[in-house]
Order: C-alpha cells, then sequence, then structure tokens
C-alpha cells in the first residue's frame, strides 16, 4: 500500500526508472492488484481497513 498527498506525486514515483525496472524484474513472480481512492481526510486507520478489504477479497 502506498499513500500519496496528491497525483502529481503518485505519476512522478511510477514514472521514475528505478520504479519501472524494479516493476519489470519481479513480473510474474505474483499477483498484482491495484486500486486507486481518494479520502476526504487522511485517517490512517480508514486507508488500513480499505486497504485490508481489498487483500482480502477473493477474484
Amino acid at each position: 500500500m502506498s499513500v500519496w498527498a496528491d497525483e502529481r506525486g503518485l505519476k512522478e514515483f511510477t514514472g521514475r526508472s528505478d520504479h519501472a525496472r524494479i516493476v519489470r524484474a519481479h513480473r510474474g513472480r505474483g499477483e498484482l492488484r491495484s486500486a486507486r481512492r481518494e479520502f476526504e481526510k487522511f485517517d490512517p486507520d480508514a486507508v488500513w481497513a480499505y486497504a485490508l478489504d481489498l487483500i482480502a477479497e477473493e477474484h
């Protein structure tokens, strides 16, 4: 899970060459899921609860 203050920060991180290199190096080693949700206010408990619900979902 990662938390970003804004869209720009997220895009800057995911666009970094070192991030892309690491992602490519681990491709195929597991399941990758992503989800995006904006919260009105940062509440760590609410964010963790949301993330754990996503992880627990069966697909």
